[in-house]
C-alpha cells in the first residue's frame, strides 16, 4: 500500500510541523472507494466550518473554524469509501448542519451509509432514520465526538493542527470523525433522515448533558449491487500483530461486505486471498 508506510514513519514528524494528519491505519489508495457512491450535499449545506483566517468561519456559532489551508483533497478515500471533501468556500457554506434533513440517494440497494461528520461542544447523538422501497423503515443510532475538546482531546479521523477562534489562532487540535450506519442490504433503499441534534454528553467525568449540533461534511454509500452470495473485499490493510502461538503469522485486518441478496451461512466456503 503506498500512503500507509510513509504516513506511520512521518507521523510524529507531521504533528510537529503542525500538519494535517489523516489516521494513517485508515488510509487508503487501492481499494474498493472506487465502487462506492457518494452523494451531492451541496442543495444541503448550511454552516461554514472552513476558515483562512480568525472569524471567517461560523462553526459553532461563535465564529470558531477549521484551518482551511490543511484541507485534505476533495477526492478523499477513506478505510475503502470514497469521499468528496468539500473545499474552502470564500463567499459560502461548505457543511451541512443536521436538523432532519432527508437525503435521497440513487434507488438502489446499500449495504452501509458513511458520513465524515464532528459535534461542537458535546458528544452529539441521535438516530438515522432509513425509509425502503416496500414502505418499511429501520432507524440507526450514532455517536459522534465534538471537533475539539479539553482536558480530554478525542483521536479524530482526520487532524487538523489548530483552530480558528472568532480573534485568533487556539493550538488545540481539530478533529473530524468517520462514522458508518448499516443499512438493510436486501431492499431498495428511498431515502435516509438525518439526526436532528440539539444535545449531547459532555465528554468529561460523568458525561453531563450539553447543548451541541451535529456538522455533516460528506456521505457517502457502499452498494449492494449483486444476487445471490456475493462478498467483496471494502478495504484491507497489513498490521504489527501476529497470530498468538504462531512463527509470526501477521495479522491482516479486512472489511468484507456481502453485496448480495442472500446470507453467508455455516455451510459456505469463504476464503480472502
Amino acid at each position: 500500500m503506498r500512503s500507509l508506510l510513509p504516513l506511520v514513519v512521518g507521523f510524529p514528524l507531521v504533528l510537529a510541523q503542525g500538519g494535517l494528519v489523516i489516521n494513517p491505519k485508515n488510509v487508503d489508495d487501492a481499494s474498493n472507494g472506487g465502487k462506492t457512491v457518494a452523494v451531492d450535499l451541496s442543495g444541503l449545506v448550511n454552516n461554514r466550518a472552513f476558515a483562512m483566517s480568525p472569524g471567517d468561519a461560523d462553526f459553532d456559532g461563535i465564529h470558531s473554524g477549521f484551518p482551511a489551508q490543511y484541507l485534505p483533497p476533495s477526492n478523499l478515500t477513506y478505510s475503502g469509501v470514497n469521499y468528496v471533501f468539500p473545499q474552502y468556500n470564500e463567499t459560502g457554506d461548505d457543511n451541512v448542519l443536521a436538523q432532519g434533513q432527508t437525503i435521497s440517494p440513487s434507488q438502489g440497494r446499500y449495504i452501509s451509509f458513511n458520513m465524515l461528520a464532528a459535534a461542537e461542544t458535546a458528544i452529539a447523538t441521535g438516530f438515522v432514520n432509513a425509509t425502503y422501497a416496500d414502505g418499511t423503515t429501520s432507524s440507526s443510532p450514532i455517536l459522534v465526538d465534538p471537533f475539539w475538546d479539553w482536558p480530554y482531546p478525542y483521536g479524530g479521523d482526520i487532524i487538523f493542527p489548530h483552530l480558528l477562534t472568532n480573534s485568533s489562532v487556539d493550538y488545540n487540535r481539530t478533529m473530524i470523525f468517520q462514522t458508518t450506519v448499516s443499512l438493510d442490504a436486501t431492499k431498495e433503499l428511498v431515502s435516509i433522515q438525518l439526526p436532528n441534534v440539539t444535545s449531547g454528553a459532555n465528554g468529561g467525568p460523568g458525561g453531563a448533558a450539553q447543548s451541541t449540533r451535529l456538522h455533516i461534511f460528506s456521505v457517502t454509500m457502499v452498494p449492494a449491487n449483486e444476487t445471490g452470495i456475493a462478498l467483496e473485499v471494502q478495504f484491507a490493510r497489513s498490521s504489527r500483530m501476529w497470530l498468538e502461538g504462531t512463527n509470526k503469522t501477521q495479522v491482516v485486518e479486512v472489511v468484507i461486505n456481502n453485496i448480495g441478496e442472500q446470507w453467508v451461512l455455516a455451510n459456505n466456503t469463504v476464503k480472502v486471498t
